[in-house]
Protein backbone atom coordinates (compact mmCIF):
# COMPACT_ATOMS: atom_id res chain seq x y z
CA UNK A 1 0.00 0.00 0.00
CA UNK A 2 3.04 2.31 -0.03
CA UNK A 3 2.15 3.63 -3.50
CA UNK A 4 -1.31 4.61 -2.38
CA UNK A 5 0.06 6.42 0.70
CA UNK A 6 2.46 8.38 -1.52
CA UNK A 7 -0.35 9.37 -3.90
CA UNK A 8 -2.67 10.43 -1.10
CA UNK A 9 0.09 12.48 0.54
CA UNK A 10 0.77 14.17 -2.78
CA UNK A 11 -2.89 15.05 -3.16
CA UNK A 12 -2.95 16.50 0.36
CA UNK A 13 0.10 18.64 -0.45
CA UNK A 14 -1.59 19.79 -3.66
CA UNK A 15 -4.66 20.90 -1.75
CA UNK A 16 -2.51 22.74 0.78
CA UNK A 17 -0.71 24.63 -1.99
CA UNK A 18 -3.90 25.48 -3.88
CA UNK A 19 -5.65 26.60 -0.70
CA UNK A 20 -2.83 29.05 0.13
CA UNK A 21 -2.48 30.08 -3.51
CA UNK A 22 -6.21 30.70 -3.90
CA UNK A 23 -6.19 33.08 -0.95
CA UNK A 24 -3.09 34.87 -2.23
CA UNK A 25 -4.39 35.66 -5.69
CA UNK A 26 -7.86 36.79 -4.59
CA UNK A 27 -6.27 40.09 -3.56
CA UNK A 28 -3.98 40.35 -6.58
CA UNK A 29 -3.88 43.86 -8.06
CA UNK A 30 -1.73 43.44 -11.15
CA UNK A 31 1.05 41.11 -12.26
CA UNK A 32 1.75 37.96 -10.28
CA UNK A 33 4.17 38.48 -7.40
CA UNK A 34 7.22 36.29 -6.90
CA UNK A 35 5.44 34.49 -4.06
CA UNK A 36 2.42 33.75 -6.24
CA UNK A 37 4.65 32.43 -9.01
CA UNK A 38 6.37 30.24 -6.42
CA UNK A 39 3.00 28.77 -5.46
CA UNK A 40 2.24 28.09 -9.10
CA UNK A 41 5.62 26.42 -9.66
CA UNK A 42 5.19 24.39 -6.48
CA UNK A 43 1.78 23.22 -7.62
CA UNK A 44 3.26 22.04 -10.91
CA UNK A 45 6.02 20.13 -9.11
CA UNK A 46 3.60 18.58 -6.64
CA UNK A 47 1.37 17.39 -9.46
CA UNK A 48 4.45 15.88 -11.08
CA UNK A 49 5.26 14.08 -7.82
CA UNK A 50 1.78 12.58 -7.69
CA UNK A 51 1.95 11.52 -11.32
CA UNK A 52 5.35 9.90 -10.74
CA UNK A 53 4.07 8.06 -7.67
CA UNK A 54 1.12 6.73 -9.64
CA UNK A 55 3.36 5.65 -12.51
CA UNK A 56 5.80 3.86 -10.18
CA UNK A 57 2.99 2.07 -8.38
CA UNK A 58 1.25 1.18 -11.65
CA UNK A 59 4.32 -0.53 -13.11
CA UNK A 60 5.37 -2.13 -9.82
CA UNK A 61 3.01 -3.47 -7.13
CA UNK A 62 -0.16 -2.88 -9.17
CA UNK A 63 1.21 -4.75 -12.19
CA UNK A 64 2.02 -7.76 -10.01
CA UNK A 65 -1.42 -7.62 -8.41
CA UNK A 66 -3.12 -7.52 -11.82
CA UNK A 67 -1.09 -10.50 -13.00
CA UNK A 68 -2.30 -12.45 -9.98
CA UNK A 69 -5.91 -11.35 -10.55
CA UNK A 70 -5.83 -12.37 -14.22
CA UNK A 71 -4.45 -15.79 -13.28
CA UNK A 72 -7.73 -16.28 -11.39
CA UNK A 73 -9.74 -14.86 -14.33
CA UNK A 74 -10.51 -11.66 -12.43
CA UNK A 75 -10.45 -8.15 -13.86
CA UNK A 76 -7.39 -6.05 -13.11
CA UNK A 77 -7.46 -2.61 -11.52
CA UNK A 78 -6.45 0.70 -13.08
CA UNK A 79 -5.31 3.98 -11.59
CA UNK A 80 -6.89 7.29 -12.68
CA UNK A 81 -4.87 9.16 -15.30
CA UNK A 82 -3.95 12.72 -14.39
CA UNK A 83 -4.54 14.66 -17.59
CA UNK A 84 -4.06 18.21 -16.45
CA UNK A 85 -0.29 18.47 -15.88
CA UNK A 86 0.61 19.60 -19.40
CA UNK A 87 -2.12 22.24 -19.32
CA UNK A 88 -0.92 23.42 -15.91
CA UNK A 89 2.66 23.73 -17.16
CA UNK A 90 1.34 25.79 -20.08
CA UNK A 91 -0.55 28.00 -17.63
CA UNK A 92 2.61 28.47 -15.60
CA UNK A 93 4.46 29.86 -18.62
CA UNK A 94 1.54 32.05 -19.67
CA UNK A 95 1.08 33.44 -16.16
CA UNK A 96 4.45 35.19 -16.20
CA UNK A 97 3.32 37.61 -18.91
CA UNK A 98 -0.40 37.94 -18.31
CA UNK A 99 -2.46 41.05 -17.59
CA UNK A 100 -4.91 41.79 -14.80
CA UNK A 101 -8.12 40.46 -16.43
CA UNK A 102 -6.72 36.95 -16.44
CA UNK A 103 -6.48 36.85 -12.65
CA UNK A 104 -9.97 35.37 -12.53
CA UNK A 105 -8.80 32.49 -14.74
CA UNK A 106 -6.08 31.53 -12.27
CA UNK A 107 -8.66 31.78 -9.52
CA UNK A 108 -10.75 29.38 -11.52
CA UNK A 109 -7.86 26.95 -11.92
CA UNK A 110 -7.17 26.98 -8.20
CA UNK A 111 -10.86 26.63 -7.38
CA UNK A 112 -11.34 23.72 -9.75
CA UNK A 113 -8.33 21.87 -8.30
CA UNK A 114 -9.45 22.22 -4.69
CA UNK A 115 -12.54 19.93 -4.67
CA UNK A 116 -10.82 16.62 -5.16
CA UNK A 117 -8.59 17.50 -8.13
CA UNK A 118 -11.39 17.86 -10.66
CA UNK A 119 -8.91 17.91 -13.54
CA UNK A 120 -8.08 14.26 -13.05
CA UNK A 121 -9.70 12.47 -15.98
CA UNK A 122 -11.36 9.72 -13.95
CA UNK A 123 -14.59 8.53 -15.59
CA UNK A 124 -17.57 7.49 -13.48
CA UNK A 125 -17.87 3.76 -12.93
CA UNK A 126 -19.99 2.64 -15.87
CA UNK A 127 -19.20 -0.56 -17.74
CA UNK A 128 -21.13 0.16 -20.92
CA UNK A 129 -18.24 -0.06 -23.38
CA UNK A 130 -19.54 -3.15 -25.24
CA UNK A 131 -22.98 -1.59 -25.82
CA UNK A 132 -21.49 1.72 -26.92
CA UNK A 133 -19.00 0.01 -29.21
CA UNK A 134 -21.80 -2.01 -30.78
CA UNK A 135 -23.69 1.21 -31.54
CA UNK A 136 -20.55 2.87 -32.91
CA UNK A 137 -19.86 -0.15 -35.15
CA UNK A 138 -23.41 -0.21 -36.48
CA UNK A 139 -23.87 -0.88 -40.20
CA UNK A 140 -26.14 2.17 -40.41
CA UNK A 141 -23.16 4.48 -39.88
CA UNK A 142 -21.44 5.60 -43.08
CA UNK A 143 -17.76 4.96 -43.72
CA UNK A 144 -17.18 8.73 -43.67
CA UNK A 145 -18.74 9.06 -40.22
CA UNK A 146 -16.81 6.10 -38.83
CA UNK A 147 -13.57 7.57 -40.17
CA UNK A 148 -13.99 10.52 -37.80
CA UNK A 149 -14.08 8.25 -34.75
CA UNK A 150 -10.28 8.53 -34.71
CA UNK A 151 -10.59 12.18 -33.68
CA UNK A 152 -13.97 12.27 -31.96
CA UNK A 153 -13.61 9.12 -29.82
CA UNK A 154 -17.37 8.68 -29.30
CA UNK A 155 -17.18 5.56 -27.14
CA UNK A 156 -14.56 6.92 -24.74
CA UNK A 157 -16.24 10.34 -24.66
CA UNK A 158 -19.69 8.99 -23.78
CA UNK A 159 -18.21 6.64 -21.21
CA UNK A 160 -16.33 9.54 -19.63
CA UNK A 161 -19.61 11.44 -19.35
CA UNK A 162 -21.03 8.40 -17.51
CA UNK A 163 -23.86 7.56 -19.88
CA UNK A 164 -26.04 4.55 -19.05
CA UNK A 165 -28.65 2.81 -21.24
CA UNK A 166 -31.57 3.69 -18.94
CA UNK A 167 -30.94 7.44 -18.91
CA UNK A 168 -33.01 10.27 -20.33
CA UNK A 169 -30.54 12.22 -22.48
CA UNK A 170 -30.95 15.52 -24.33
CA UNK A 171 -28.56 16.29 -27.17
CA UNK A 172 -28.31 19.97 -28.10
CA UNK A 173 -28.23 20.99 -31.77
CA UNK A 174 -27.48 17.53 -33.20
CA UNK A 175 -26.63 18.92 -36.64
CA UNK A 176 -26.39 16.06 -39.12
CA UNK A 177 -26.92 13.46 -36.40
CA UNK A 178 -23.35 12.18 -36.12
CA UNK A 179 -23.71 11.42 -32.41
CA UNK A 180 -27.46 10.76 -32.70
CA UNK A 181 -26.89 7.59 -34.73
CA UNK A 182 -24.86 6.23 -31.81
CA UNK A 183 -27.01 7.57 -28.98
CA UNK A 184 -30.37 6.51 -30.42
CA UNK A 185 -29.67 2.75 -30.68
CA UNK A 186 -27.81 2.75 -27.36
CA UNK A 187 -30.72 4.32 -25.44
CA UNK A 188 -33.59 2.76 -27.35
CA UNK A 189 -34.55 -0.22 -25.16
CA UNK A 190 -34.30 1.26 -21.69
CA UNK A 191 -33.69 5.01 -21.99
CA UNK A 192 -34.89 8.08 -23.85
CA UNK A 193 -33.12 10.31 -26.37
CA UNK A 194 -34.47 13.80 -26.91
CA UNK A 195 -33.00 15.97 -29.67
CA UNK A 196 -33.12 19.72 -29.07
CA UNK A 197 -32.75 21.58 -32.33
CA UNK A 198 -34.46 22.53 -35.55
CA UNK A 199 -37.85 20.91 -36.18
CA UNK A 200 -36.37 19.88 -39.56
CA UNK A 201 -34.36 17.24 -37.71
CA UNK A 202 -37.62 15.29 -37.49
CA UNK A 203 -37.25 14.71 -41.23
CA UNK A 204 -34.34 12.37 -40.42
CA UNK A 205 -36.68 10.21 -38.38
CA UNK A 206 -39.00 9.85 -41.36
CA UNK A 207 -36.15 9.26 -43.81
CA UNK A 208 -34.35 6.65 -41.69
CA UNK A 209 -36.72 5.26 -39.04
CA UNK A 210 -34.54 2.16 -38.54
CA UNK A 211 -31.97 4.37 -36.79
CA UNK A 212 -33.46 7.75 -35.98
CA UNK A 213 -36.84 6.23 -35.18
CA UNK A 214 -35.30 5.37 -31.82
CA UNK A 215 -35.36 9.09 -30.95
CA UNK A 216 -38.20 9.83 -28.55
CA UNK A 217 -38.88 13.35 -29.77
CA UNK A 218 -37.46 16.56 -31.18
CA UNK A 219 -37.99 19.73 -29.14
CA UNK A 220 -37.57 23.22 -30.63
CA UNK A 221 -34.28 24.78 -29.63
CA UNK A 222 -33.03 28.01 -31.19
CA UNK A 223 -31.03 30.18 -28.77
CA UNK A 224 -31.63 32.86 -27.70
CA UNK A 225 -35.27 32.74 -28.76
CA UNK A 226 -36.02 29.19 -27.67
CA UNK A 227 -33.88 27.66 -24.93
CA UNK A 228 -36.34 25.80 -22.72
CA UNK A 229 -35.43 22.11 -22.71
CA UNK A 230 -38.27 20.70 -20.64
CA UNK A 231 -39.60 20.36 -17.12
CA UNK A 232 -37.14 21.22 -14.33
CA UNK A 233 -35.26 18.30 -12.77
CA UNK A 234 -36.44 15.85 -15.43
CA UNK A 235 -33.31 14.76 -17.30
CA UNK A 236 -30.25 12.67 -16.44
CA UNK A 237 -27.82 14.08 -19.00
CA UNK A 238 -27.47 16.98 -21.44
CA UNK A 239 -24.81 16.80 -24.15
CA UNK A 240 -23.34 19.36 -26.53
CA UNK A 241 -20.68 18.62 -29.12
CA UNK A 242 -18.76 21.56 -30.65
CA UNK A 243 -21.74 23.91 -30.45
CA UNK A 244 -20.88 26.36 -27.69
CA UNK A 245 -18.91 28.68 -30.00
CA UNK A 246 -22.02 29.13 -32.15
CA UNK A 247 -24.01 30.39 -29.18
CA UNK A 248 -21.14 32.58 -28.00
CA UNK A 249 -20.92 34.04 -31.51
CA UNK A 250 -24.44 35.31 -30.99
CA UNK A 251 -23.59 36.77 -27.58
CA UNK A 252 -22.17 35.76 -24.18
CA UNK A 253 -25.69 36.07 -22.77
CA UNK A 254 -26.97 33.54 -25.29
CA UNK A 255 -24.34 30.99 -24.27
CA UNK A 256 -25.08 31.67 -20.60
CA UNK A 257 -28.79 31.09 -21.26
CA UNK A 258 -28.02 27.68 -22.78
CA UNK A 259 -25.96 26.67 -19.74
CA UNK A 260 -28.76 27.87 -17.43
CA UNK A 261 -31.35 25.89 -19.40
CA UNK A 262 -29.21 22.75 -19.18
CA UNK A 263 -28.82 23.28 -15.44
CA UNK A 264 -32.58 23.72 -14.93
CA UNK A 265 -33.67 20.61 -16.85
CA UNK A 266 -31.14 18.30 -15.18
CA UNK A 267 -31.98 16.30 -12.08
CA UNK A 268 -29.72 16.81 -9.05
CA UNK A 269 -26.66 14.73 -9.86
CA UNK A 270 -27.34 15.07 -13.58
CA UNK A 271 -24.45 15.54 -16.02
CA UNK A 272 -23.82 18.30 -18.55
CA UNK A 273 -21.22 16.99 -21.01
CA UNK A 274 -19.39 19.53 -23.17
CA UNK A 275 -16.98 19.04 -26.06
CA UNK A 276 -15.60 22.15 -27.77
CA UNK A 277 -12.75 23.34 -29.98
CA UNK A 278 -10.06 24.71 -27.65
CA UNK A 279 -8.46 28.15 -27.98
CA UNK A 280 -5.19 29.23 -26.42
CA UNK A 281 -5.36 29.89 -22.66
CA UNK A 282 -6.19 33.48 -21.72
CA UNK A 283 -7.29 34.42 -25.23
CA UNK A 284 -10.33 36.66 -25.68
CA UNK A 285 -13.26 34.25 -25.76
CA UNK A 286 -15.59 36.27 -27.99
CA UNK A 287 -12.88 37.23 -30.47
CA UNK A 288 -11.49 33.69 -30.63
CA UNK A 289 -14.95 32.22 -31.04
CA UNK A 290 -15.88 34.49 -33.94
CA UNK A 291 -12.53 34.35 -35.70
CA UNK A 292 -11.43 30.76 -35.03
CA UNK A 293 -14.58 28.97 -33.78
CA UNK A 294 -12.66 28.17 -30.59
CA UNK A 295 -13.21 29.01 -26.92
CA UNK A 296 -10.63 29.05 -24.10
CA UNK A 297 -11.22 26.14 -21.77
CA UNK A 298 -11.04 28.45 -18.77
CA UNK A 299 -13.99 30.50 -20.09
CA UNK A 300 -16.36 27.52 -20.31
CA UNK A 301 -15.31 26.19 -16.92
CA UNK A 302 -15.94 29.60 -15.37
CA UNK A 303 -19.34 29.79 -17.04
CA UNK A 304 -20.26 26.35 -15.78
CA UNK A 305 -19.27 27.18 -12.21
CA UNK A 306 -21.08 30.52 -12.35
CA UNK A 307 -24.20 28.73 -13.57
CA UNK A 308 -24.14 26.54 -10.47
CA UNK A 309 -22.54 23.39 -11.82
CA UNK A 310 -19.72 21.51 -10.12
CA UNK A 311 -16.78 20.66 -12.38
CA UNK A 312 -16.67 16.88 -12.00
CA UNK A 313 -14.06 15.97 -14.59
CA UNK A 314 -11.80 17.19 -17.37
CA UNK A 315 -10.51 14.71 -19.95
CA UNK A 316 -7.83 14.77 -22.63
CA UNK A 317 -9.74 12.17 -24.69
CA UNK A 318 -10.28 14.63 -27.55
CA UNK A 319 -7.03 16.58 -27.18
CA UNK A 320 -4.72 17.03 -30.17
CA UNK A 321 -1.29 18.41 -29.21
CA UNK A 322 -0.43 18.90 -32.91
CA UNK A 323 -3.09 21.60 -33.24
CA UNK A 324 -1.51 25.08 -32.79
CA UNK A 325 -4.89 26.40 -31.53
CA UNK A 326 -4.47 29.66 -33.47
CA UNK A 327 -6.14 28.84 -36.79
CA UNK A 328 -9.78 28.54 -37.77
CA UNK A 329 -10.96 24.99 -37.14
CA UNK A 330 -12.43 24.76 -40.65
CA UNK A 331 -8.94 25.01 -42.13
CA UNK A 332 -8.21 21.67 -40.46
CA UNK A 333 -9.57 18.30 -41.60
CA UNK A 334 -12.11 17.33 -42.66
CA UNK A 335 -13.06 20.73 -44.17
CA UNK A 336 -9.58 21.97 -45.21
CA UNK A 337 -11.24 25.27 -46.10
CA UNK A 338 -7.97 27.20 -46.54
CA UNK A 339 -5.75 27.46 -49.62
CA UNK A 340 -4.70 24.22 -51.28
CA UNK A 341 -1.06 24.96 -50.52
CA UNK A 342 -1.62 24.26 -46.79
CA UNK A 343 -3.76 21.13 -47.10
CA UNK A 344 -0.94 18.59 -46.94
CA UNK A 345 0.55 20.23 -43.84
CA UNK A 346 -2.77 20.50 -42.01
CA UNK A 347 -3.76 16.96 -42.87
CA UNK A 348 -0.77 15.92 -40.75
CA UNK A 349 -2.20 17.95 -37.86
CA UNK A 350 -5.58 16.26 -37.95
CA UNK A 351 -8.80 17.61 -36.50
CA UNK A 352 -8.91 20.33 -33.86
CA UNK A 353 -7.74 20.13 -30.26
CA UNK A 354 -10.87 19.80 -28.11
CA UNK A 355 -11.73 20.12 -24.45
CA UNK A 356 -13.99 17.53 -22.85
CA UNK A 357 -15.72 18.73 -19.68
CA UNK A 358 -18.07 16.93 -17.31
CA UNK A 359 -20.24 19.21 -15.19
CA UNK A 360 -22.61 17.92 -12.50
CA UNK A 361 -25.66 19.64 -11.02
CA UNK A 362 -25.32 19.51 -7.21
Amino acid sequence: MLGWRIAITGEERLREHTDDWYGAITSWEGRLTDDQLTYLDALTRELGDVQQAFTTFQHGPLAKTNTALKSHQLQGRQLPAYACRSRLEHLTREARAMSHPTCKLLLLLAGSLLPGLACAATPPVSNVTPQLQKAADGAWRSAANKARDTYRHPVKTLQFFGIKPDMTVIELDPGGGWYSEILAPFLYKHGHLIEAGSPKFADKIKANPAVFGHIEKVVPFAPPFQVNLGAPNSTDMVLTFRNTHDWLNHSPDTLAAVFKSAFDVLKPGGVFGVVEHRAKPFSDAVESSKKLHRIPEDYLIALGLNTGFRLDGVSAINANPKDPEDINVHRLPPNLAGPASEHAKLEQVGESDRMTLRFVKP
